[in-house]
């Protein structure tokens, strides 16, 4: 039998310090990861261009372990390997984050932009869900569904009140995973 136990999040490093409602509603933000099957960037990227092309003000953060990707747009800021307060300080430029992955554990740079204030345009995914409820603290979508994702990212960029309220919303959920609250689980479980 299995008992689930949900991490604790980095609340000393991963803060709002730029209100949502100040935020440059036209700038995205995504990880990039080679791993394409499993973290489905080129969806992602195929999301901001279709976006792109309605929003030409688009703007997009990317942050990333390899040297910066050849497939990525001129028009992508790629920041590699970014420290926390660099991090921290990218989370709170977007308005949007963005993962389209295929499957995650308990993700954290999803949830790491929510604690900064972003709001979430995600797939309908298990590991995702421990924190994306749609409509309520994200907007999410099938996976491998690029015009779906495009739509969600579009519609939070040119509505400022539903970006907020899911950015909000989502920073609130979050609040139940610290690492006080895993380690008493832990315990519980140990004790029984």
């Amino acid at each position: 039998e299995a008992i689930l136990i949900p991490n604790g999040f980095d609340f000393d490093n991963f803060y709002i310090e730029l209100e949502p409602d100040t935020r440059d509603s036209y700038t995205g933000m995504m990880l990039y990861s080679a791993a394409d099957d499993i973290k489905r960037c080129p969806d992602t990227i195929a999301a901001f261009k279709k976006v792109k092309a309605e929003l030409p003000l688009l703007k997009v953060l990317v942050f990333g372990v390899p040297s910066r990707p050849t497939d990525l747009p001129e028009w992508f800021e790629y920041y590699r390997t970014p420290s926390k307060n660099m991090l921290r300080k990218l989370y709170n430029t977007a308005a949007v984050f963005v993962a389209a992955s295929r499957t995650e554990g308990m993700a954290l740079p999803p949830a790491e932009a929510l604690l900064c204030g972003c709001a979430l345009v995600c797939t309908d995914i298990g590991g995702f869900k421990m924190y994306a409820i749609d409509n309520e603290t994200a907007l999410m979508s099938p996976v491998f569904d690029i015009d779906a994702l495009a739509h969600n990212i579009f519609c939070l960029m040119i509505n400022t009140e539903k970006r907020i309220a899911l950015a909000k919303a989502g920073r609130e959920l979050l609040q139940q995973y610290t690492w006080d609250n895993a380690y008493k689980l832990f315990c519980n479980v140990l004790e029984s």
